[in-house]
């Protein structure tokens, strides 16, 4: 599959048959591994679009996303609840019944607060509304600094810790 162009309002790859591809957003799960993804990586990075990045308490990559904003790139954080492993540590659960929360909003609202667009998955009607909840409350300095203190990145600047393709 070759990329020729996208469409005039940016919003589509049209590709070598013809096709158009929307673009959505850039994940690794869109294309193959190997050479494939990164040249897609490089495509989306050349047209402008955010990168998607592990952020979380647990993934709190500060040099990373401190590289980012002075270079005005906006990293979108994925997986902000660690895929359910994040939800039951005890000071997101702490932070979590101080705030009168759940941890998923405890969470998410940590990448809001750090400046990160956030990307959570549901298929439960209840947690896509639970997780839309988060706009009306704001975490106090001593709980973002509590959540920051869990990062096991050592804030690296890295987007992983090792490769993927």
């Amino acid at each position: 599959m070759t990329v020729s162009a996208t469409t005039a309002d940016g919003r589509a790859r049209v590709l070598a048959d013809g096709n158009q591809m929307p673009v959505l957003g850039l994940g690794i799960w869109q294309v193959p591994n190997g050479a494939a993804s990164v040249d897609a990586v490089r495509w989306a990075l050349d047209l402008g679009y955010r990168h998607q990045v592990q952020f979380s308490p647990q993934r709190y990559r500060r040099a990373l996303l401190d590289a980012c904003l002075r270079r005005n790139v906006a990293a979108e954080a994925y997986s902000p609840l660690g895929t359910g492993r994040n939800l039951s540590d005890a000071t997101v659960t702490q932070v979590a019944q101080r705030a009168g929360r759940t941890p998923a909003q405890v969470l998410l609202r940590w990448g809001l607060q750090r400046g990160l667009p956030v990307i959570t998955k549901s298929t439960h009607r209840e947690r896509i509304h639970e997780n839309a909840q988060i706009f009306d409350f704001t975490l106090s300095e001593l709980d973002m600094a509590e959540l920051d203190a869990l990062d096991q990145t050592n804030g690296t600047d890295r987007a992983l810790e090792r490769k993927w393709w």
